[in-house]
């Protein structure tokens, strides 16, 4: 047998923590619908290289699959993770598969929804390769398929406005599911994507399209009009298509729905006989989905679960829960931050259950916008007050609370050490006359973390606690949900935090709203600049992600000098706060 499909691992992409797109912003979370991976042997034809990255790091072995000009091999040189990877043409794959003791694989992987290559070449190299099923798969093996869709929503509209296409049409699903019940098809399950800026955002259920986000907008209504349970294969951008050789194998979403099935009716619920059914699946970066589940009709017993499989996803969900258990025991906020049902982990997956609080989330500048803002500012208050601890910012009260921010600041971001440590004396100074009330801090606390009820814009929950800091200092949770505000109004996040945080440049309401908090926290303007630092210093280390752009990192930089320059002026010859 040649080398090119030995069964040996790869165990440096299979255990490795790192997690690294090359060539796309792919978010993987939509593997989730396959079969447990773990200890399988897989082929893949990976279309833009992250694809078998990401399965490598689940299987026990990962072939890549090429046919020359119509699916090539992805990029080799030196670094990149697939150039650890065995690659086989399909020529050799299935002349080799005529040879005795031949090791049929688990499963096959094919996932090209944007139909960059798929659909190039039309059927002749796929149905080639669907056809051989019987000799390259195990009698339990199945195929997966992610096309794009020629009858989405998309193409219709290019169609009407005489957009000229360009390459070939891609590849009817109706044509795909045909070549896959010919490959040996016991089941074949469809599962309608929509896409956002090239990748699986979110997978649709089998009861449609449901607006969680920005209900109050006109086409989150069409979206669930024309994505419903009979719409959505139809009309969306893609489809991922699941074909089983065995209908009996269970992807690993129906292993979480019977752990949710069996947490109902371990509880005694009422609708603990009902299985559960998925009712949301959103897709993020890295390997990370959230699905909401519960039973058929009712949500009074939804539960959220968090899927993450990379080390950081992970590891901010393993940081959240403590915070949420924390949370419970304050009395003033207890009954709006969701609750922690369960944690496990299968397959290579870490798995967070949580209660679904029923309501929507916003991140557009729509009518409730101010009204959510306020909502939210109230629990904010209530939080910190109720955690408030007061502070002397002294030598060990500094390295407490502020020390922490500048060290993650500079090693985070490296080239921008010089710019902080500029602050480390006057900012020392600027403080420790002071006494700060240190509080339960959100560290991500932007009005899309808020869920609130439709139409009166009660605040129901905060969530996404995974930046939880306890002690943490006051004011930089509203100053994030101040400048995230103006972000969801059209400003650049670079703007959006220059002109209040650096120049002071606050409206009237942002002008009310920070009144508000400095008087029930009982905050005076000598804190001001030190906590604006700290506020971009926190940035930084913690929430931004800064990409390779010269000219983008030496406005960051500038930024962080002239916040050095106003906390190292004498207290005197600032301006009150107006």
């Amino acid at each position: 047998m040649s080398a090119s499909v030995s069964s040996a691992a790869v165990p440096p992409l299979a255990q490795t923590d790192t997690f690294v797109f090359w060539s796309t912003n792919e978010g993987p979370g939509w593997m989730y619908l396959l079969p447990p991976l773990g200890g399988l042997r897989l082929l893949c034809v990976d279309i833009a290289g992250a694809v078998a990255w990401a399965l490598a790091r689940e299987c026990r072995q990962l072939t890549l699959l090429s046919a020359g000009s119509v699916w090539p091999a992805p990029d080799r040189r030196a670094g990149r993770p697939a150039a650890a990877l065995p690659v086989v043409q399909i020529d050799e794959l299935l002349a080799q598969a005529q040879a005795p003791g031949f090791e049929r694989f688990d499963g096959l992987v094919i996932h090209d929804p944007l139909g960059e290559r798929l659909h190039q070449e039309g059927l002749a190299p796929l149905q080639r390769l669907l056809l051989a099923a019987d000799k390259l798969l195990q009698q339990k093996g199945w195929v997966y398929l992610g096309a794009n869709n020629p009858y989405s929503l998309q193409r219709w509209r290019e169609r009407m406005r005489g957009t000229p296409s360009t390459g070939r049409a891609p590849l009817r699903p109706s044509k795909l599911k045909s070549l896959l019940r010919n490959a040996g098809a016991a089941e074949i399950r469809v599962h309608p994507y929509l896409m956002a800026n090239g990748r699986v955002a979110e997978v649709v259920p089998a009861e449609g399209y449901c607006a969680m986000k920005n209900r109050e907008a006109r086409g989150e209504r069409l979206k669930e009009w024309l994505f419903g349970r009979r719409g959505a294969p139809r009309l969306a951008p893609a489809v991922g298509l699941l074909a089983l050789r065995d209908a009996a194998t269970p992807s690993m979403l129906d292993a979480l729905a019977r752990r949710v099935g069996a947490l109902r009716q371990a509880a005694a619920t009422p609708a603990g006989s009902e299985p559960p059914v998925v009712k949301q699946y959103l897709v993020f970066a890295g390997h990370k989905a959230i699905v909401a589940a519960g039973p058929r009709g009712r949500s009074d017993q939804d539960v959220i679960a968090v899927l993450t499989a990379d080390a950081v996803s992970t590891r901010g969900r393993n940081l959240e829960a403590p915070h949420l258990q924390a949370l419970t025991r304050i009395a003033s906020v207890s009954t709006l931050v969701p609750r922690l049902i369960d944690r496990f982990d299968f397959d290579h997956t870490s798995c967070v259950v949580m209660e679904r609080i029923p309501g929507v989330t916003l991140d557009q500048d729509l009518p409730p916008l101010e009204r959510v803002t306020d909502a939210a500012l109230d629990f904010l208050i209530r939080l910190h007050l109720e955690t408030a601890v007061p502070t002397a910012m002294d030598e060990p009260g500094f390295d407490r609370l502020a020390a922490p921010l500048l060290q993650a600041a500079t090693e985070r971001n490296p080239d921008f050490a010089a710019a902080i440590a500029t602050w480390g004396t006057p900012l020392r100074k600027r403080l420790r006359s002071l006494t700060l009330p240190a509080v339960f801090q959100h560290g991500d606390f932007k009005v899309e973390n808020v869920i609130y009820e439709p139409g009166t814009c009660r605040l129901l929950s905060v969530i996404d606690w995974e930046h939880a800091r306890r002690p943490g200092l006051p004011l930089l949770d509203l100053m994030y949900l101040l400048v995230y505000n103006r972000v969801i109004r059209g400003a650049n996040w670079i703007e959006a935090i220059e002109r209040p945080i650096v120049r002071e440049e606050w409206t009237a309401s942002e002008q009310r709203r920070l009144e508000r908090y400095l008087t029930a926290l009982g905050l005076g303007a000598d804190a001001l600049p030190a906590l604006r630092a700290l506020f971009l210093a926190h940035h930084v280390g913690c929430r931004i992600h800064l990409p390779a752009d010269p000219a983008l990192r030496a406005k960051i930089a500038e930024m962080l000098n002239e916040l050095g320059r106003i906390i190292g002026q004498p207290v005197d010859s600032l301006a009150p706060h107006q």
